[in-house]
């Protein structure tokens, strides 16, 4: 494939996510907290029910994809990514909002989700957020 027909792919792939609708606005701010919806409330014995807890997969598909390749080294090609990052609207669309082309191999293996329980230790550390009394578990668990 030529490096024209690669980046009208490209481009067909931005064109594609925008026109697929962007995803519900939650604030009406030119920022990550765009498209950030309110904390899930669980029915369960594990999380109590208190306002600012959450689980940690409650977080892990509403990041917005800057804040996931910050955190995440993203070590290998991903087609679009680049493009994507560099639109200042689709940068902040949440990776459930992003087509499978794109998320497949920015979720490949889980291994990011190692990568941000590590960002979120750093945080618990400094005091910014707490771990419930449960701990960390194993890699599956989380």
């Amino acid at each position: 494939m030529g490096l024209k027909q690669e980046t009208a792919s490209i481009r067909w792939e931005l064109f594609i996510i925008k026109m697929s609708g962007s995803p519900r606005v939650y604030m009406d701010v030119e920022g990550w907290q765009r498209y950030l919806p309110p904390l899930k409330r669980h029915n369960s014995t594990f999380v109590p029910k208190k306002d600012g807890v959450c689980m940690v997969g409650d977080l892990l598909l509403h990041m917005p994809l800057c804040l996931y390749c910050s955190v995440v080294n993203v070590g290998w090609k991903v087609d679009g990514l680049k493009e994507a990052l560099a639109d200042p609207e689709t940068r902040l669309y949440p990776l459930d909002a992003l087509p499978c082309e794109l998320l497949s191999p920015l979720l490949y293996r889980r291994k990011y989700i190692a990568r941000i329980v590590d960002s979120i230790q750093t945080l618990c550390q400094m005091g910014v957020v707490t771990f419930s009394p449960k701990g960390i578990k194993r890699d599956y668990e989380y």
